[in-house]
């Protein structure tokens, strides 16, 4: 019985690491099969067909271990999370039945907006008994997605994801500020600019994270940092680079216990913030600084720039919520609702979404969800890997206040995979994956 207990752990560690692994490379290899062999959906949907399977096994596992079950039930971040999924399931019957939402929109905005929560659960539960070896899951990838975007913004043709099969019908070619073909936006093997920013400030967090940890300091760390820093850099997502400064901030605060250096770094954060202003304001004026901090221009031809859209995303997703605080049903919103017979609404903001879709209510329960996740990671932030995971959680949710970050793959599947890991611990003598932990003070 043992064996084969072990047995299911082993498959539900294999299959999540597959994901993690090979997300990063989701967008690139489903569209380039996608414009061979069509059926591009059912392709793109590998990933949730295993996390089916996998759903699967891990119910197995808990119907024969009526004890972790019952362990299971009485936490609070799986309370929250099934409360959350009741909330988004009855939404998504209600959008239907009223027609709100064809059947297309209402499953694929059903699969964006539960998956992640299912990611949490499988990989949370095969951390107790399954090693994950989460440092080659997630730097291995990422390096080769940093490598290509370098290319990109070096010697690849703006042109050259066309090989691949992007295009009108699949995924745009590229981006660029303002239309504006000098300032080409890199997307690397992501679905875009701010899906690729936003994944690199996760992983720029846990490079910084890695070098905090690593007693002898490895060079290959440091090589990484950089390029990690300049494909950000190159993907000219501004929501992604504060979300980076908001998660370094976090991360370093929660490290340091002396109040000294804690101060310090509460004031190095407030010089640096004026820094910043001052230069912003200086160079207001600046036809470079302008397109990269505010993504146009005076000289802009067009009719509305990034930041209107922003604001007027942002007003009309409020003004939904107001008038129909019960939500319009899933996939009524969101990038799922781009599929929808009815007008798409593109708040630009993924708690929007949620509002939009599942109502004050759903919103509501999606909030605890990420609270009790928070305080989950907290609990445990005096190992490295559980504080880096809540620094990015904070960094990620800035980002989501401007974009939809956690409706793409990547980024929803990597960062709730990792939270899985983090919040059961990883400084158990049987898993001796980080040895790094905050030293209590001596009284």
């Amino acid at each position: 019985m043992q064996k084969r207990n072990d047995l299911y752990y082993r498959i539900i560690g294999v299959g999540s690491s597959i994901i993690l692994v090979l997300l990063p490379f989701h967008a690139l290899f489903t569209t380039f099969f996608a414009s061979h062999f069509a059926h591009f959906d059912l392709i793109r949907i590998w990933k949730e067909i295993l996390l089916l399977g996998l759903c699967i096994v891990a119910i197995i596992i808990l119907f024969k271990d009526l004890t972790l079950l019952k362990k299971s039930i009485k936490n609070r971040v799986v309370q929250a999370g099934i409360l959350y999924l009741t909330a988004i399931a009855i939404a998504t019957i209600y959008g239907l039945l009223v027609g709100n939402v064809n059947r297309n929109a209402a499953i694929y905005g059903f699969i964006i907006d539960t998956r992640y929560v299912l990611f949490l659960g499988v990989v949370s539960l095969a951390a107790h008994r399954y090693r994950f070896h989460w440092e080659k899951l997630v730097f291995i990838p990422a390096i080769l997605v940093i490598i290509f975007s370098i290319l990109q913004m070096t010697i690849l043709p703006k042109e050259f994801l066309a090989h691949f099969g992007y295009g009108r019908n699949t995924i745009p070619l590229f981006e660029t500020i303002d239309g504006k073909q000098s300032f080409f936006r890199v997307q690397s093997t992501l679905r875009g600019p701010n899906a690729f920013g936003a994944y690199m400030m996760l992983i720029c967090t846990l490079l910084f994270a890695e070098v905090i940890k690593t007693r002898k300091k490895r060079i290959y760390v440091y090589i990484t940092s950089a390029a990690s820093l300049i494909a950000l850099y190159g993907s000219y997502s501004r929501g992604a680079w504060i979300g980076l400064m908001v998660s370094l901030v976090c991360f370093s605060l929660w490290s340091i216990q002396d109040p000294t250096k804690k101060k310090q770094v509460y004031i190095v954060t407030a010089l640096a913030v004026l820094f910043v202003g001052i230069v912003t304001v200086s160079l207001r004026n600046n036809d470079i600084a302008q397109n990269m901090l505010f993504h146009t221009n005076e000289k802009s031809t067009s009719l509305q720039s990034s930041n209107e859209q922003h604001s007027s995303a942002l007003k009309s997703g409020v003004k939904d919520i107001y008038n129909t605080p019960l939500g319009k049903g899933v996939g009524s919103a969101g990038p799922a609702s781009l599929r929808n017979t009815k007008m798409s609404r593109i708040a630009e903001n993924y708690f929007l979404q949620i509002g939009q879709e599942a109502g004050l209510i759903g919103l509501g329960l999606f909030m605890l969800f990420i609270a009790m996740l928070g305080k989950s990671l907290w609990d445990k932030h005096t190992e490295v890997l559980p504080r880096a995971v809540l620094a990015i959680l904070v960094g990620t949710i800035f980002i989501n206040m401007l974009t939809h970050a956690w409706a793409d793959d990547t980024l929803a599947y990597v960062f709730f995979g990792m939270a899985g890991i983090a919040i059961v611990g990883t400084s158990t003598k049987s898993k001796k994956i980080l040895k790094y932990s905050i030293k209590k003070p001596v009284n």
